[in-house]
């Protein structure tokens, strides 16, 4: 009996406390259910609130995140992909529906956490323009509740046409209208079934289900929307079969400008934040963004003269980015083709070079610009890299191999080089490698994941900065509504390089525009350092084409590519080509100082020293010349002072002179020190006579100086003048002396 009454007891204080926690979890509910209120200003207004602000600090129009459209203009085909694939109940419910919310509470308690909202269009409506993205229970019961709300004062039209204006479709585009153009190139009244579904898809992961970043998983995505519009009865059986087969393909000539699409993209990084969060809050980003620059740009590239094709014959993807060198931000970018830059990793190709083999070279004073190397076939360690177009040119010097891009050179160096300073100092200039990336391959641009044009903009302004690393990006810095610093870019600059190093880098480079694979900028006005590299591809066809180049104020990276590697998509174009060329346009249409028209001058350490070709081609060795080595033996190249050449050339050295002329008995003797590597050569004249040979050494083979002598028969009561010349190879090279004899 005294057990049951326990029992009783126990069961009765269980209800009570139950009672208690249903009573307090209900208290909570309702306060946090009734604290908020309709925001009706805040629901029909467009919610893109981030404000941008270009390099002078001016507030600028970024025309995709503004566009708004009504319902009436938005195709059915798009209301029902959404309705199909988000909201099926949407026209039954009331704000909520507790079918679906009850399954993804069952979900998310298997899941053992939060995996799935359950969330209507309606909800949605609610979090996008009036709560955060969170994922807390506080915030679904506000959603919940102005899920009602809305319900109560907007009709069914009216909150989808709200609902479609305030959704992020990624790559920096907001709203349904800006989306259908980006995409599409359409109105939304002109979007078709499958363009459709591929909108619906983007919305729940736009980095992951944007035709333009990920076609396969947008493909997928497509076809699971177009399949639930099916089973819905949005569509027939065969208008799902004809759908299924859409292929997407991104248009061309349209007006979008992917400047601030790539703001977006590096603002949401450096915040930790999703884009559509980003895009909600009222964040002001300060860019580096010059209109004056990006329009010239934009019209410039814009008119389709400066394209070219992909073997299938679509249009292949061109990008400029132009970054200041005094700040490293990036003051203008193009693109004909829809993507986030930082996510574009290509093969660099040889435009790797000065910055993984020559530049870390310089530096460690392992190299000189006149140091002898031999371009033929080499293999090392099973690895043989081969020239573009099979072509090698023998002796040569590491000046002439950078302006030639000669591969195996490159290899050979970097073959010599410790491998971990070369990555450290690849990583310090800005670019990302990968443990993998340690093989010879990297000498000539063979990366695990490639590289980015604003990574390689970053590390040859380290080359225009004297060797100063300079962070490049597109935002100065970011602050929220109270006006507090959340982001600001680095402006601490680290020296990663020598400055002699960075010179004779950028020296080389000139000359490489000079005469060299970059020689389409030779026609600028001023100096110009560019690297080129070209990636192969197929059948004689090419994956990327690259010109890197910078002035005294700009750093500029063009590409050319397809949109992968696949075959059809390679191009027939060159780093010398074509990416050269449009570069050579871009510099006519930025300022310049017309006083200033170098790039750097020399520092004290690196002086300018004449060597002679002579030595080089005979015994392989850098030497200084001689006072008389011929000017066509004479080549100039700048040195470090630290490893600069000593030696002097052991050729076109005069001896000590013996050129004696003396008379007796009716002939002049002559007698003269010859040098077997010269040819002598001795004329005479008489006064009223004209001058003429009588003497001509012939070159021997030997080494040792030689005295040669000989008579020549005279008049007596007469005045002579001889001259000796010195000649080498058919070339005199000195007047060695002049004697007069009176007989």
């Amino acid at each position: 009996m005294k057990k049951a009454v326990k029992g009783k007891k126990l069961l009765l204080i269980c209800f009570f406390v139950l009672l208690a926690v249903a009573i307090i979890a209900a208290t909570v509910f309702a306060s946090i259910y009734f604290s908020v209120k309709l925001d009706a200003e805040a629901v029909i207004a467009e919610r893109a609130q981030v404000v941008f602000y270009d390099s002078s600090g001016k507030i600028t129009e970024y025309s995709t995140l503004s566009r708004y459209v009504k319902y009436e203009d938005i195709g059915t085909d798009i209301i029902n992909s959404f309705v199909a694939l988000e909201d099926k109940r949407f026209f039954n419910h009331h704000g909520v529906d507790y079918y679906r919310t009850a399954g993804a509470l069952v979900k998310n308690i298997k899941a053992g956490g939060y995996k799935e909202g359950g969330s209507t269009i309606t909800q949605q409506l609610a979090k996008n323009t009036m709560l955060s993205s969170e994922k807390t229970i506080v915030r679904k019961i506000k959603e919940m509740k102005l899920a009602k709300d809305i319900e109560k004062n907007y009709s069914k039209e009216e909150i989808l046409e709200m609902y479609l204006n305030a959704i992020y479709f990624g790559n920096g585009v907001y709203g349904i209208d800006s989306a259908c153009k980006y995409y599409f190139d359409k109105k939304p009244s002109e979007v078709g079934i499958a363009e459709s579904a591929i909108l619906a898809g983007i919305v729940k992961s736009p980095q992951n289900y944007s035709p333009v970043n990920n076609p396969e998983k947008a493909k997928e995505r497509m076809n699971l929307v177009l399949k639930l519009m099916y089973e819905q009865d949005y569509i027939s059986e065969t208008e799902y079969e004809q759908a299924k087969n859409y292929v997407y393909i991104k248009p061309e000539n349209d007006d979008y400008s992917p400047y601030f699409g790539n703001v977006i993209s590096q603002a949401s990084d450096e915040l930790g934040i999703s884009e559509t969060e980003l895009i909600k809050s009222p964040y002001k980003i300060y860019t580096y963004y010059d209109p004056v620059i990006q329009d010239k740009l934009t019209s410039l590239i814009s008119s389709g003269e400066f394209y070219t094709q992909c073997v299938n014959g679509q249009t292949a993807y061109t990008s400029i980015t132009i970054a200041d060198n005094k700040t490293g931000g990036i003051s203008a970018y193009f693109s004909n083709k829809k993507y986030d830059v930082f996510s574009l990793r290509r093969q660099p190709g040889s435009a790797i070079k000065p910055i993984a083999v020559y530049a870390p070279a310089l530096n460690s004073y392992v190299i000189t610009p006149a140091d002898i190397v031999v371009d033929e076939p080499k293999n090392f360690s099973g690895y043989s890299p081969k020239n573009y177009g099979d072509v090698y040119i023998g002796l040569t010097d590491v000046e002439t191999a950078v302006k030639r891009s000669i591969n195996t050179v490159a290899v050979e160096i970097y073959n010599k080089m410790n491998r971990d300073y070369c990555l450290d100092f690849i990583n310090k200039a800005g670019i990302t490698t990968e443990k993998e990336d340690s093989n010879l391959a990297l000498s000539l641009g063979g990366m695990t994941k490639g590289t980015t044009p604003v990574e390689l903009c970053e590390a040859y302004l380290c080359l225009a900065n004297g060797g100063y690393h300079t962070e490049c990006g597109f935002i100065k810095e970011i602050r929220d509504e109270k006006n507090r610093i959340l982001y600001r870019k680095n402006d601490l600059n680290e020296k990663i390089m020598n400055e002699d190093a960075a010179f004779l880098m950028t020296d080389m480079l000139i000359k490489t525009v000079q005469d060299g694979t970059a020689n389409k900028l030779s026609c600028l006005p001023y100096a110009v350092a560019a690297k080129t590299g070209t990636v192969d591809g197929v059948n004689g066809y090419n994956s990327d084409a690259w010109c890197v180049s910078y002035n005294d104020n700009f750093t500029l990276c063009a590409w050319y590519g397809g949109e992968n590697y696949a075959s059809e998509n390679n191009i027939s174009i060159t780093g010398g080509g074509l990416p050269a060329l449009v570069s050579a346009q871009v510099y006519k249409i930025l300022p310049y100082n017309q006083t200033k028209r170098k790039i750097t001058t020399a520092p004290a350490n690196v002086v300018e020293l004449e060597t002679d070709l002579y030595a080089r081609e005979n015994d392989g060795k850098v030497c200084l010349v001689n006072p008389l080595t011929p000017s066509y033996y004479r080549k100039s190249y700048n040195f470090s002072i630290k490893n600069a050449p000593e030696e002097y050339s052991p050729y076109f050295l005069m001896p000590e002179q013996i050129f004696n002329a003396e008379y007796a008995d009716g002939e002049v003797t002559l007698q003269f020190l010859c040098n077997p590597q010269y040819e002598y050569r001795v004329f005479k004249k008489g006064i009223a006579e004209e001058e003429k040979l009588i003497y001509t050494s012939i070159v021997g083979d030997e080494k040792e100086k030689t005295v040669l002598s000989f008579s020549d028969k005279v008049e007596r009561s007469r005045i002579y003048i001889y001259t000796l010349e010195v000649y080498f190879e058919g070339k005199k090279i000195a007047t060695d002396g002049i004697r007069t004899v009176i007989t």
